[in-house]
Protein backbone atom coordinates (compact mmCIF):
# COMPACT_ATOMS: atom_id res chain seq x y z
CA UNK A 1 0.00 0.00 0.00
CA UNK A 2 0.95 3.50 -0.91
CA UNK A 3 -0.23 6.60 1.36
CA UNK A 4 0.39 9.81 0.51
CA UNK A 5 0.51 12.07 3.24
CA UNK A 6 0.00 16.10 2.99
CA UNK A 7 0.68 18.59 5.99
CA UNK A 8 2.46 21.71 6.41
CA UNK A 9 3.65 20.43 10.16
CA UNK A 10 6.82 18.23 9.88
CA UNK A 11 5.82 16.64 13.38
CA UNK A 12 3.01 15.73 11.91
CA UNK A 13 4.54 14.50 9.34
CA UNK A 14 7.07 12.42 10.72
CA UNK A 15 4.31 11.58 13.31
CA UNK A 16 1.79 9.79 10.78
CA UNK A 17 5.17 7.95 9.29
CA UNK A 18 6.03 6.52 12.92
CA UNK A 19 2.48 5.11 13.30
CA UNK A 20 2.01 4.07 9.62
CA UNK A 21 5.19 1.75 10.14
CA UNK A 22 4.28 0.11 13.41
CA UNK A 23 0.69 -0.52 11.75
CA UNK A 24 2.88 -1.95 8.73
CA UNK A 25 6.34 -1.59 7.98
CA UNK A 26 5.63 -2.14 4.37
CA UNK A 27 3.16 0.89 3.17
CA UNK A 28 5.06 3.15 1.20
CA UNK A 29 4.96 6.55 2.47
CA UNK A 30 5.13 9.40 0.38
CA UNK A 31 5.01 12.61 2.70
CA UNK A 32 4.33 16.35 1.27
CA UNK A 33 4.54 19.67 3.28
CA UNK A 34 2.71 21.57 0.46
CA UNK A 35 -0.71 20.96 -1.46
CA UNK A 36 0.56 22.52 -4.71
CA UNK A 37 3.91 20.37 -4.54
CA UNK A 38 1.59 17.49 -3.63
CA UNK A 39 -0.90 18.28 -6.57
CA UNK A 40 1.97 18.51 -8.65
CA UNK A 41 3.23 14.86 -8.21
CA UNK A 42 -0.28 13.31 -8.42
CA UNK A 43 -0.79 15.03 -11.87
CA UNK A 44 2.99 13.29 -12.76
CA UNK A 45 3.41 9.76 -11.43
CA UNK A 46 2.76 7.19 -13.00
CA UNK A 47 2.11 5.26 -9.85
CA UNK A 48 -0.60 6.84 -8.04
CA UNK A 49 -0.81 6.27 -4.24
CA UNK A 50 -3.39 4.43 -2.99
CA UNK A 51 -4.64 6.31 -0.40
CA UNK A 52 -4.17 9.82 0.42
CA UNK A 53 -3.94 11.92 4.14
CA UNK A 54 -4.87 15.36 3.64
CA UNK A 55 -4.31 18.03 6.26
CA UNK A 56 -6.75 21.23 5.87
CA UNK A 57 -5.29 24.27 7.01
CA UNK A 58 -2.11 24.76 5.08
CA UNK A 59 -0.86 28.02 3.41
CA UNK A 60 -0.89 28.71 -0.37
CA UNK A 61 -3.15 25.90 -1.36
CA UNK A 62 -5.34 23.88 1.20
CA UNK A 63 -6.28 20.62 1.66
CA UNK A 64 -9.88 21.54 0.60
CA UNK A 65 -8.54 22.84 -2.28
CA UNK A 66 -6.53 19.78 -3.24
CA UNK A 67 -9.41 17.73 -2.73
CA UNK A 68 -11.28 19.83 -5.28
CA UNK A 69 -8.34 19.79 -7.88
CA UNK A 70 -8.40 15.51 -7.13
CA UNK A 71 -12.32 15.08 -7.48
CA UNK A 72 -12.21 17.36 -10.82
CA UNK A 73 -9.24 15.40 -12.29
CA UNK A 74 -10.84 11.83 -14.24
CA UNK A 75 -7.23 10.60 -13.47
CA UNK A 76 -7.31 11.13 -9.82
CA UNK A 77 -11.29 11.37 -8.56
CA UNK A 78 -10.87 7.67 -7.98
CA UNK A 79 -7.97 7.64 -4.98
CA UNK A 80 -9.43 7.86 -1.40
CA UNK A 81 -9.17 10.91 0.13
CA UNK A 82 -9.15 11.15 4.11
CA UNK A 83 -9.14 14.54 5.29
CA UNK A 84 -6.97 14.93 9.33
CA UNK A 85 -6.90 17.99 10.56
CA UNK A 86 -7.40 19.30 14.27
CA UNK A 87 -11.14 20.84 13.50
CA UNK A 88 -13.72 19.23 14.67
CA UNK A 89 -16.30 21.83 13.55
CA UNK A 90 -19.46 20.09 12.21
CA UNK A 91 -19.70 22.73 9.36
CA UNK A 92 -16.20 21.63 8.69
CA UNK A 93 -16.41 18.33 8.44
CA UNK A 94 -19.91 18.39 6.37
CA UNK A 95 -18.01 20.36 4.07
CA UNK A 96 -15.62 18.27 3.12
CA UNK A 97 -17.67 15.32 2.67
CA UNK A 98 -19.64 17.42 0.04
CA UNK A 99 -16.32 18.20 -1.54
CA UNK A 100 -16.03 14.44 -2.07
CA UNK A 101 -13.81 13.32 1.39
CA UNK A 102 -14.21 9.78 1.36
CA UNK A 103 -13.58 9.74 5.21
CA UNK A 104 -12.10 12.49 8.32
CA UNK A 105 -10.04 11.98 10.84
CA UNK A 106 -9.86 14.30 13.27
CA UNK A 107 -6.39 14.65 14.92
CA UNK A 108 -6.13 13.03 18.47
CA UNK A 109 -4.70 14.30 21.59
CA UNK A 110 -2.64 11.28 22.05
CA UNK A 111 -0.71 8.79 20.07
CA UNK A 112 -2.48 5.86 21.13
CA UNK A 113 -6.15 7.70 20.06
CA UNK A 114 -3.99 8.27 16.68
CA UNK A 115 -2.57 4.81 16.30
CA UNK A 116 -5.92 3.44 16.70
CA UNK A 117 -8.04 5.88 14.69
CA UNK A 118 -5.51 5.32 11.77
CA UNK A 119 -5.94 1.47 11.96
CA UNK A 120 -9.45 2.43 11.11
CA UNK A 121 -9.45 4.30 8.48
CA UNK A 122 -6.95 1.83 6.93
CA UNK A 123 -8.70 -1.04 7.50
CA UNK A 124 -11.91 0.94 6.36
CA UNK A 125 -9.92 1.78 2.86
CA UNK A 126 -8.60 -1.94 2.51
CA UNK A 127 -12.40 -3.20 3.05
CA UNK A 128 -13.16 -1.16 0.75
CA UNK A 129 -11.06 -2.13 -1.91
CA UNK A 130 -11.71 -5.69 -1.46
CA UNK A 131 -15.29 -5.22 -1.76
CA UNK A 132 -14.29 -3.11 -5.49
CA UNK A 133 -12.15 -5.57 -6.40
CA UNK A 134 -14.18 -8.58 -5.56
CA UNK A 135 -15.68 -10.82 -8.57
CA UNK A 136 -19.48 -10.33 -8.74
CA UNK A 137 -21.68 -13.62 -7.57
Amino acid sequence: MTLLYVDDDPDDLDLLYTILMDIDPDIRYIPFQKGKEAMNFLELATDLPDMIFMDINMPIMNGKQCLTEIRKSNRLRHLPVIMYTTSSEEREIKECYKLGATDFLIKPSNIQEFHSGLVAVLNNQKNERLKFNSPIV
